[in-house]
């Protein structure tokens, strides 16, 4: 019991964060989740959860969906994901955090200082889908990439968390079934999600009316400082893990 009002509070928290930004739903509830849960069930679970919320939020956010970019970041994602499953079978986790953590961190300063200019074309938002959809299936934080693609971009607030949380929505959904295939998805921890559905929606709706409040300035450092620690939690967790 007391594990499942656990579980209850973080999918709320890590919802409400998502709603906020747009992204973070792994970063804030997977390290958490990880306190009470194992590592498998962590990652199937929030699969789960990023389908509910991110369809909640598709219908919440009020633009239109930019298909140029969310179009070649789920086909990248869709032949990431096996990549993803595949590394994590047969490669210490360790190391794949140790290299996604540090990637992380050297395209946040590149952006930071200005040293690069991203453009979210079709062939760039293709790519940063396959890495998104790998890191996904893998370590369960698919945000960095496509986070690092739109911030370094330009792109408005809304107009990013639209096009994040469709993503989001299609990555989460196309990984079930991998999951599900590759023997990992079991009922228990497809129920964990369903029964979290209440406070899942309701951390969506409390992040998506405070979300209304954000200047875009203030979202972009939020989006900075976000995947910054993003990356330097994905090291420290390889280096001890």
């Amino acid at each position: 019991m007391i594990t499942l009002i656990a579980f209850f509070a973080v999918s709320f928290f890590a919802s409400f964060y998502q709603a906020l930004t747009g992204f973070g739903l792994g970063l804030v509830g997977i390290p958490l989740a990880l306190l009470f849960l194992d590592k498998f069930t962590v990652v199937m679970t929030f699969a789960v959860i990023g389908v509910i919320i991110n369809g909640y939020m598709m219908k919440k956010i009020d633009k239109p969906i930019n298909w140029r970019i969310v179009t070649p970041l789920s086909i990248g994602g869709l032949i990431g994901a096996p990549f993803g499953i595949w590394l994590l079978i047969i490669t210490p986790v360790n190391i794949v955090k140790i290299v996604a953590g540090t990637s992380v961190i050297l395209f946040i300063f590149l952006i930071i200082f200005q040293k690069i200019k991203l453009h979210a074309n079709k062939l760039l938002s293709g790519i940063t889908g396959f890495f998104s959809g790998l890191l996904n299936t893998s370590i369960g934080t698919p945000g960095p990439p496509v986070v690092i693609l739109l911030a370094g971009a330009g792109e408005e607030k809304n107009k990013m968390r639209k096009i994040i949380m469709t993503y989001f929505f299609w990555v989460n959904l196309i990984s079930l079934p991998i999951f599900y295939f590759s023997g990992e998805l079991t009922w228990e921890k497809v129920s964990l999600g369903i029964y979290a559905v209440p406070f899942i929606l309701l951390g969506g709706y409390v992040g998506n009316r405070l979300s209304h409040k954000l200047p875009q300035k203030v979202y972009k450092i939020l989006a900075i400082i976000t995947v910054t620690a993003a990356g330097l939690s994905i090291i420290y967790s390889g280096l001890t893990s």
